[in-house]
């Protein structure tokens, strides 16, 4: 069997020889993390991601990443698949650079903290996840929840914590091609630094 050249440079962190021309850094995740959606919603297509996660398409969801689901069913049912090598955000064609990935997981049951939506804690820096048809409320969503978490562990008001997060959150198009668009919005903990928890 022949190894395609991008799969040898892999090994080394880098890819290279796509077709047109520039070497890129891989940072493999999987697209789809998800634990089974509540029953009363009835069958479910894998393509749009909802509050169970599922394909939320997220570049932060990679190796080292403490990914938070809220439970539905018994059991959660978690999975995971669609494995990228390499996606920006957005994924503005449809597509990523799709891979097979081997994973180890290590869960936790925490009994009443679940966010509403996947949030992802990655090197100090945590993620709030909205999901809707209408990006702009992807993004309400998104930045909702993260004031919710702002408010949650520090002293601040909400109105505070909305100017926080305007000062030192960034919203990102998650995806816009999964019929459901997600939004991500990024908060670097150390922001709080000082802030004692109420």
């Amino acid at each position: 069997m022949t190894i395609p050249p991008w799969h040898k440079d892999a090994v080394g962190g880098r890819l290279q020889h796509q077709t047109w021309g520039p070497e890129a850094a891989l940072a493999p995740f999987f697209g789809i993390l998800a634990v089974a959606p509540p029953v009363a919603g009835g069958r479910l297509s894998s393509v749009p991601p909802g509050a169970f996660g599922g394909n939320i398409d997220n570049p932060f969801a990679r190796a080292g990443a403490v990914i938070s689901l809220p439970v539905f069913v018994p059991g959660a049912l978690f999975m995971a698949g669609d494995g990228h090598a390499l996606q920006g955000d957005g994924e503005i064609c449809d597509t990523a650079l799709e891979t097979a990935l081997n994973a180890r997981f290590r869960f936790t049951l925490e009994k009443g903290t679940a966010p509403p939506a996947p949030e992802i804690l990655y090197q100090n820096r945590l993620i709030t996840m909205g999901f809707n048809p209408d990006l702009n409320r992807a993004a309400e969503e998104a930045a909702a929840r993260m004031i919710e978490v702002i408010c949650a562990r520090s002293p601040l008001s909400r109105a505070e914590a909305f100017r926080h997060c305007s000062l030192f959150g960034s919203l990102r198009i998650t995806q816009v091609v999964n019929g459901v668009k997600g939004v991500h919005c990024v908060l670097d903990l150390g922001s709080l630094k000082g802030a004692d928890p109420a």
